[in-house]
């Protein structure tokens, strides 16, 4: 094997370390939503949702909208935290 040598962080690394960040985010965002959909915590979190519009509103096509819209809303922000990283200012490097 190749000796490495690591060597300091620079600020000409930065477009390249953003890069990589980024692409590791996004590596793992599906498989992430996929086990939270799986989760018991998040089920009984949407079948209580279900439940209480059902019970309010009297409707089972509202009810389906409400859990619906929420699980919209949920990928809405999975969506926004993947993308965060790749297009993070550059203001905001330490």
């Amino acid at each position: 094997m190749a000796p490495y040598r690591i060597r300091l962080y620079r600020d000409e690394d930065y477009d390249a370390v953003r890069s990589l960040f980024a692409r590791g985010i996004i590596e793992h965002a599906p498989a992430i939503y996929r086990h939270m959909l799986r989760s018991t915590r998040v089920q009984l979190g949407l079948l209580a949702l279900f439940t209480a519009v059902r019970a309010v509103a009297g409707s089972w096509l509202l009810a389906l909208a409400a859990v619906a819209l929420a699980l919209l809303v949920w990928a809405a922000c999975r969506e926004a935290q993947c993308c965060h990283a790749s297009s993070a200012p550059r203001a905001f490097r330490s």
